[in-house]
């Protein structure tokens, strides 16, 4: 048994899901589990929407937009056959409008998970109608009903005892060979939806497949595996064609985007490969992330924008010790804030974090209340990894450079 993960980008238009169908009908044969995100940029579009309801400003033109853009997708899909996706369709948008008119709640995480999982589900009922219509008989799955979380909207831990039990009762390949459900949303036990983090799909991938022992996993992208920079931001990238779970870890934590960080710990656990193939040429080696990393790996760039450095020292000018890092850190994890910088002094300590999620106001002011605050938004955080001194010198060349950390391995700055 198989899990294919299928990104935004894979499923961005109605050519691009008719290209899923022929990758899943070359193995048709075999027990597959297609774990699939919301189309194209529809999470981002209902950030938007989301942002635009709390701003209490006009969010319904954002609604239609998102909803045209769906409904827009099937006559190419089904022509004179979309009754029925359509009814479907207009059952969930017709559920998340409302919520957005009947919702009280105000904390912006929770509405967050309530709002933007709407994406997936989206997505998922177009893919299984198109699959039926080319006879690939598949069974829907509500992930949501299946993966448990605790109450870290947003970030949801995995619950793993209720987890592994409704994973089993319900995937058991007993009357269908092809399941297709949602990655990223899940749901608490009392039923409230959640998020496993951006990009959390390819965690539900490894979710699905540690508890099932899936033979592998299948990320499916639109780059022919790893690379050693973005394409689109660099033009010198090589592609690395094998990766060690360590080295991956790595990457992923220092914020490269190819692999969601939770991902790959449930499959070093039972030694599952996870490869990443070309959603264009399914037939080419992509990368493979295994055991073993190719013998010399080049350095590898990660460039992560929209960073905020924050400089936070004790108004008395006293020393900063474990009590305030522990109160600060603790600031943090109640407004989900993930720290990707951090660097120590004697009466000072600077972070580096994203600036998203509408959280940074908040903390600002709280910390006020103790601590004198500097700020630098609109930054760049640049991670080499294996560096060299030739390419940091490339990389950082006419930059200012605010802060600079080095390990045996990785150089990082924080950059204009």
């Amino acid at each position: 048994m198989k899990i294919y993960k299928f990104g935004g980008s894979s499923i961005h238009n109605s050519d691009h899901i008719k290209n899923l169908g022929n990758i899943v009908l070359q193995h048709k044969q075999e027990p597959i589990i297609l774990v699939v995100s919301a189309i194209d940029k529809t999470t981002n579009h209902l950030e938007k929407l989301l942002n635009a309801y709390l701003d209490k400003a006009d969010y319904e033109a954002i609604f239609l937009k998102i909803k045209s853009f769906h409904f827009e997708l099937l006559p190419d899909l089904f022509g004179d056959e979309q009754t029925v996706v359509e009814t479907e369709l207009n059952k969930l948008f017709d559920a998340l409008w409302h919520f957005l008119e009947t919702n009280k709640e105000k904390d912006y995480d929770r509405v967050y998970d309530a709002v933007v999982g709407y994406g997936e589900l989206f997505s998922t009922t177009i893919l299984h109608h198109y699959l039926v219509k080319i006879n690939l008989s598949n069974k829907w799955i509500d992930i949501r009903k299946t993966i448990i979380t605790d109450f870290s909207f947003r970030e949801g831990n995995v619950l793993w005892l209720p987890t592994n039990k409704n994973i089993k009762e319900v995937f058991t390949f007993n009357d269908t060979n092809l399941y297709v459900t949602q990655g990223f949303i899940a749901a608490t036990l009392t039923h409230q939806p959640t998020t496993l983090g951006r990009e959390g799909s390819d965690f539900t991938a490894a979710i699905l497949a540690y508890v099932l022992n899936a033979e592998s996993v299948t990320v499916w992208k639109d780059v022919e595996g790893i690379y050693t920079a973005d394409p689109k931001i660099f033009p010198e990238y090589k592609k690395v064609k094998r990766l060690s779970y360590h080295e991956t870890v790595e990457l992923s934590y220092f914020g490269a985007q190819v692999i969601h960080p939770k991902t790959i710990k449930p499959l070093e656990n039972k030694n599952i490969p996870l490869f990443v193939k070309s959603f264009y040429k399914p037939e080419n080696e992509g990368t493979v992330i295994s055991t073993k990393s190719d013998i010399k790996i080049p350095p590898i760039i990660i460039l992560k924008e929209n960073q905020i450095l924050v400089t936070i020292q004790p108004k008395d000018f006293s020393f900063i010790v474990e009590e305030h890092i522990s109160l600060i850190f603790s600031m943090l994890a109640d407004r989900n804030i993930n720290v990707n910088l951090f660097q120590h002094g004697a009466i000072s300590i600077s972070l580096v974090i994203d600036d998203k999620y509408r959280q940074f106001d908040g903390f600002v002011n709280e910390l006020q209340e103790n601590f004198k605050i500097l700020f630098n938004k609109n930054l760049s955080l640049l991670t080499i990894r294996h560096y060299t001194e030739g390419k940091i010198k490339e990389l950082t060349a006419g930059k200012q450079i605010f802060v600079e950390q080095r390990t045996r391995k990785t150089a990082r700055f924080v950059l204009t």
